[in-house]
């Protein structure tokens, strides 16, 4: 007689089965993962912005909250309120007929 797996043994061997293609599939995985957070919290941020922003104010569209969802996913900093020193990270200009390298500044 064969049994029907469940739900939970046909999930299990799929999870096994993708961790056992390797790195790059892994790598893939975690991309789309990330991708379709980024896309649920833009939807969040887009949907949020239409019903609890007040009138007259700008909203995000999906495109631009996609965006600044995708940055501060890729800058932790900017989530967690890390800011650089302004002196440091200010834009250096130098005269052309100063031929220095600058390599890194502390």
């Amino acid at each position: 007689m064969s049994r029907k797996p469940s739900s939970r043994q046909r999930f299990q061997y799929l999870f096994d089965n993708f961790m056992s293609r390797g790195t790059i599939a892994l790598i893939g995985g975690l991309g789309a993962v990330s991708l379709l957070m980024i896309f649920f919290a833009a939807a969040i941020v887009t949907i949020g912005g239409r019903i609890l922003a007040p009138e007259g104010s700008d909203r995000l569209t999906f495109f631009e909250a996609t965006w600044v969802s995708l940055m501060r996913t890729l800058d932790a900093g900017s989530a967690y309120g890390v800011h650089t020193n302004p002196k440091k990270s200010e834009m250096r200009t130098f005269a052309p007929e100063d031929k220095m390298i600058v390599l890194a500044e502390n």
